[in-house]
């Protein structure tokens, strides 16, 4: 028995001294390198994909479950979604976007539209353009402005972390920033679930400041047997992106 040891010993010392890939450094021996990120493109949402997009957003916002009453659940569900999205999808200040993967499939969505969205007292421009009649003016009301408000931000789960949220979070930006049918609004808002800590964490990272919490929101809750519609509180956040041509209009250095 001894004898053996020692062969293997003196054989494994041979087989490391002659081999160059068998050095006393583990930087050979390390984790592998982690995949390359999958290809995907931004694109402006067809109307023909907003049935996949639906899906993808039921799916992800709801937990999978093959009973047949969730079964129930979430083609009531996907229904509705695609009502709601096709409702809005030919408004004049409304876009939504896609990212596509490498074989075009669907695999991140987000929707913008500019819409009343009071932020409260002390959070509200001060205007004389304020008690402006006009519904499509961001100065309709000081607590019920009009303001491009960004909704259902959603990614496969197999391509998140690899920058498609922040891509298509941009693609709304920019859209924003250089559209001129958008150059009136000068800040995004959103809402986020008050528990979703990860999507708060993403948001803040790209700019967006908590204003305040909301506990009168609503959200459908599948978790039971029948679909409830529930109370929930959701974060509001906002992003400023520059001055918009109305606020510039009334700065005391413009009207003198």
């Amino acid at each position: 028995m001894l004898n053996l040891f020692l062969f293997l010993w003196t054989a494994r010392w041979h087989l490391r001294s002659h081999n160059p890939l068998a050095s006393s450094s583990s930087v050979f021996l390390g984790a592998p390198s982690p995949p390359p990120p999958p290809p995907f493109t931004i694109e402006v949402c067809k109307f023909s994909e907003l049935v996949a997009v639906s899906n993808l957003c039921i799916d992800n916002f709801f937990s999978p479950n093959l009973t047949p009453w969730k079964l129930a659940q979430t083609s009531f569900l996907r229904a509705e979604q695609l009502k709601d999205l096709q409702s809005r999808f030919y408004n004049e200040l409304n876009e939504m976007y896609v990212a596509l993967s490498g074989d075009n499939e669907i695999v991140g969505f987000v929707e913008i539209t500019a819409r009343k969205f009071g932020l409260g007292d002390g959070l509200e421009p001060t205007s004389d353009s304020s008690s402006s009649s006009s519904p499509s003016s961001p100065f309709a009301g000081i607590n019920n402005r009009n303001r491009p408000v960004v909704s259902n931000l959603v990614v496969k789960k197999s391509f998140r972390r690899f920058g498609v949220a922040r891509n298509l979070m941009v693609s709304c930006e920019t859209l924003v920033n250089n559209n001129s049918a958008w150059r009136a609004y000068s800040e995004i808002v959103l809402q986020v679930e008050d528990e979703n800590l990860i999507a708060r964490r993403f948001y803040e990272a790209s700019g967006y400041e908590v204003l305040f919490r909301d506990p009168s929101c609503r959200r459908y809750d599948a978790d039971g047997l029948f679909l409830r519609n529930v109370r929930t509180t959701k974060l509001c956040l906002r992003k400023k992106l520059r001055s918009s041509i109305f606020t510039r209009l009334t700065q005391p250095w413009f009207l003198s």
